[in-house]
C-alpha cells in the first residue's frame, strides 16, 4: 500500500444536495477504495462548507467540520465519539491540520 504521502484523495462520486443548492463530493481520502469523507460545497458561498469524516468506514460520521460563512476556514467541528448519531463534543479554534484548539462537551 502507498504511504500517506503518496496517497492522493480520490472523488468517488459527485451529486447535488437535496435542495439542489450545492454539490456533495464523496471522497476516498486514504486510498483504500472506500468512502470516508464527504464534502458539501454550497453554490452560495455565504452558506459555507461542510466536511464530514467516517474514519473507521462504518457508515457513521465521527467528525463534522463546519465553515458557516464560506471563508474557507472551519468555524467549529462536531464529534460523535460514541457513534450514536448525536454529537457529544464541539471543537473551536481549528488549525490548518484540522485540530481544534478548544473542545467542549455538548450538554444533552
Amino acid at each position: 500500500a502507498p504511504s500517506a504521502k503518496e496517497c492522493e484523495p480520490v472523488t468517488l462520486s459527485r451529486l447535488r444536495t437535496k435542495n439542489n443548492d450545492g454539490t456533495i463530493f464523496i471522497i476516498d481520502a486514504n486510498c483504500n477504495g472506500k468512502r470516508d469523507t464527504m464534502l458539501v460545497i454550497y453554490d452560495d458561498k455565504a452558506k459555507g462548507i461542510v466536511m464530514a469524516f467516517d474514519d473507521n468506514e462504518n457508515g457513521k460520521l465521527e467528525a463534522i467540520y463546519v465553515d458557516e460563512n464560506g471563508d474557507e476556514k472551519f468555524d467549529y467541528v462536531l464529534f460523535d465519539t460514541n457513534e450514536d448519531g448525536k454529537p457529544d463534543l464541539v471543537g473551536y479554534d481549528i488549525d490548518d491540520n484540522l485540530e481544534p484548539g478548544r473542545i467542549e462537551t455538548i450538554k444533552a
